[in-house]
């Protein structure tokens, strides 16, 4: 009987488990069923989808990744999870216009009780994205109801407003000072004790010049608007104190004198591998004059600033020049798919303005470094590459910016890269980008990101170039030194050629512009796509409006 009791002990004791755990697991069903997890691999694929991942990406690890794609990975976990409130610092970085525009409609599609916080140097996605302002200056918070362009210019208009208050307060002040100092003049004068009790009344009065309404507008009431000790029966209006602009000053421009090509790209194909072929490799040039373009049986776009255009623009031309077309086009063979870039003609002379766009991988700073150093390139080069032999060329690339060496400071790399200079002479140059006071003397591994774009800059501008290759030169700088830096470019004299996904600054460096002799010089915005240039005639707005309907498919 004892056995027996011990028995119905267990079984109750298991009934009661069987139930608890029957409990927890309906309450996990109706948690998944909340999640809604059985669409939860759609909404990933979607969400990476939008962020440009392929397929085989989206199947394989992570660890293969790059920095810039793990940082997609991370964007879309903090996506996927849909919290109610989201932090975003600079989310922009590493993508390219069509992600950046894929995750400005996402951002924008967020239900209303969603939150969206985002810390961005991104102008264009601010204004498309935030309904409020938060700017963090002097230590203090203070919000605007609407987007980035709109602060801006209500700043500008408070300013001005707040100037002209200020100016006519100080004026008002000045005017019963100098008559309070007249009627203590007069008393003295003439004894009267009726000039004294005027002075004192006048104080009085100056002791309650300053705001005449309050924060909403209505007459200023001491014992309403005012409550507690202070020094004056007022608010003084204060004068307007401007933020110090950013450093960022381009050294005075040395013409080369020249007026032909500086930088030329002869139907230069390029692959990473080493590819044997029956012709021979690449050559590498320096030239004291304009080389003609040499192509074959097939479409070249030449880009020179002083060739004929079509319409304002660059045209693309073929031409026969007999067997070598044949030649050209069968040099690759079975091979093409190696070759990133292929059959691309490029020249660049003082004048040239070229924004060069395009998805991440298509080749367009393979394309910047073959400009830039050809020789130094690994890997097969078919084609010709021409310099001018005086030629100065400034690089600038955020992976070298990211890769400078870390155990050294901003006046030792000055010193390396520039040598024989004082040190005073580096400091100079660095603080024309803003890189002053004790940042020359602080190892490059403990900078900001900005910081090292700056030293960067510093380094690259030394020099003095006449032909500017720039790769996504705003990546790590705030708004306020990509405007400075943005005005630079414009009053640039030299060729400049331009990466970058900032559509305020790629719209700045190729609009029209009046050189010295009155002429009015139209910049080129080049899309790379499939290894091939073409010139985009409606500029980056054609190249930005192209993806839109690719990401409506994508939804």
């Amino acid at each position: 009987a004892k056995g027996a009791g011990g028995g119905g002990g267990d079984i109750s004791d298991g009934k009661a488990i069987a139930t608890d755990a029957a409990g927890r697991l309906n309450s996990l069903y109706d948690e998944l069923a909340a999640m809604d997890v059985s669409a939860a691999e759609a909404r990933a694929q979607v969400i990476l989808k939008g962020l440009l991942f392929t397929e085989a990406m989206v199947a394989a690890p992570t660890r293969p990744l790059s920095g810039g794609w793990r940082m997609r990975v991370a964007l879309a976990q903090a996506l996927f999870m849909e919290p109610t409130l989201l932090l975003l610092d600079e989310p922009t970085n590493h993508l390219e216009l069509e992600a950046i525009l894929w995750i400005t409609e996402y951002l924008r599609g967020l239900p209303e009780d969603k939150i969206l916080v985002v810390v961005s140097h991104d102008r264009e996605f601010l204004n498309e994205v935030c309904t409020d302002t938060m700017v963090l200056r002097n230590k203090q918070l203070a919000y605007h109801p609407d987007n980035y362009d709109h602060w801006q210019q209500f700043t500008v208009e408070s300013e001005v407003h707040q100037q002209h208050l200020h100016e006519k307060l100080e004026k008002k002040k000045a005017d019963i000072e100098k008559s309070m100092q007249k009627a203590v003049q007069h008393a003295r004068a003439t004894g009267s004790d009726k000039g004294l009790s005027m002075v004192a009344s006048r104080k009085k009065k100056l002791e309650r010049v300053g705001l005449e309404q309050n924060a909403k507008g209505f007459r200023f009431k001491l014992n309403r608007d005012r409550a507690g000790y202070h020094l004056s029966a007022r608010d003084e209006v204060g004068a307007v104190q401007h933020d110090p602009l950013p450093r960022f000053e381009f050294p005075p421009y040395e013409p080369l004198r020249f007026s032909g090509s500086l930088l030329q790209l002869d139907s230069v194909s390029y692959s990473y591998k080493e590819v044997k072929l029956r012709r021979k490799a690449a050559k590498f040039t320096t030239s004291t004059s304009e080389t003609a373009t040499a192509t074959g049986r097939l479409k070249v776009l030449t880009i020179n600033s002083n060739a004929q255009r079509d319409g304002g623009g660059v045209t693309a031309t073929g031409r026969d020049d007999g067997g070598d077309g044949r030649e050209r086009q069968e040099e690759l063979g079975e091979h093409a798919d190696a070759f990133g870039l292929k059959h691309i003609s490029l020249s660049v002379d003082a004048k040239s303005r070229i924004a060069v766009v395009g998805k991440n991988g298509a080749g367009k700073t393979t394309l910047l470094s073959l400009l830039h150093r050809p020789d130094a390139m690994a890997g097969t080069l078919l084609g010709r590459v021409h310099h001018h032999t005086s030629v100065r060329i400034g690089y600038f690339s955020q992976h070298v910016a990211e890769q400078l060496a870390g155990d050294m400071t901003p006046v030792e790399l000055m010193a390396e890269r520039f040598p024989g200079e004082t040190e005073l002479s580096y400091r100079k140059k660095l603080g024309s980008f803003g890189v002053t006071g004790g940042l020359p003397k602080v190892k490059v591994a403990m900078l900001s990101g900005g910081q090292r774009a700056r030293v960067l800059f510093a380094l690259t501008m030394h020099a003095r170039p006449q032909v500017l290759l720039l790769d996504e030169p705003t990546h790590s700088l705030d708004l306020e030194t990509i405007d400075v830096l943005i005005e630079e470019l414009e009053d640039f004299e030299g060729g400049i050629v331009l990466v970058s996904h900032d559509q305020r600054l790629v719209e700045a460096v190729t609009s029209p512009r009046q050189r010295e002799d009155g002429r009015v010089v139209e910049g080129d915005v080049v899309l790379m796509a499939n290894g091939q240039l073409s010139r985009l005639s409606g500029g980056y707005a054609q190249y930005r409006d192209a993806l839109r309907p690719s990401l409506s498919k994508g939804k």
